[in-house]
């Protein structure tokens, strides 16, 4: 699910101008399937398994609250992926990095394939207005974030998780 920084998200809070991450919305499928997403239009006939209170844009919203049905819990992602595997759906949407971890874990990375992009935003971290440091907080995590991106422990933090910095 993604959203822009700003009052859509957090009214009055207080942003940094530096991202903290990149987040991508990714259509997964069986690698014996041979969809690929391109827009909207190319969904038609696709059973799409989402998450219930993920949201991604007004147009994708509307399209998924119109033909999918969202699967709740904290083994909803787990629950999809079964789904998908047995083909009782034939697409999910999910964060690459999400998907990428739980495809590990379950040891399905060759099984379970992107078929197109949905879309990315970057990720910031909001304080909230009522607090009398907010902006020297962000201020700092700017200015944290530029250090560890050029002294290069940023990437030696981020391959450990497997994950690219996103500038």
């Amino acid at each position: 699910m993604y959203r822009r920084a700003g009052d859509l998200d957090a009214p009055g809070f207080v942003f940094g101008k530096e991202p903290y991450g990149l987040f991508q919305a990714a259509f997964y499928k069986n690698r014996d399937d041979d969809f690929q997403y391109i827009d909207l239009s190319s969904l038609s006939n696709q059973r799409v398994g989402t998450i219930l209170g993920y949201y991604y844009d007004e147009e994708v919203d509307a399209w998924l609250d119109r033909n999918s049905v969202p699967l709740a819990g904290n083994d909803a992602l787990e629950k999809n992926i079964r789904k998908l595997l047995a083909k009782r759906i034939d697409l999910i949407i999910e964060s690459t990095v999400v998907m990428g971890s739980k495809l590990k874990e379950m040891n399905l990375t060759d099984s379970i394939v992107p078929a197109g992009l949905l879309g990315e935003a970057y990720l910031y971290i909001a304080c909230g207005p009522n607090n009398p440091d907010s902006k020297d907080i962000v201020q700092a995590l700017d200015d944290g974030i530029k250090l560890l991106r050029k002294n290069g422990e940023l990437d030696e933090i981020l391959s450990r998780y497997g994950v690219q910095d996103w500038k």
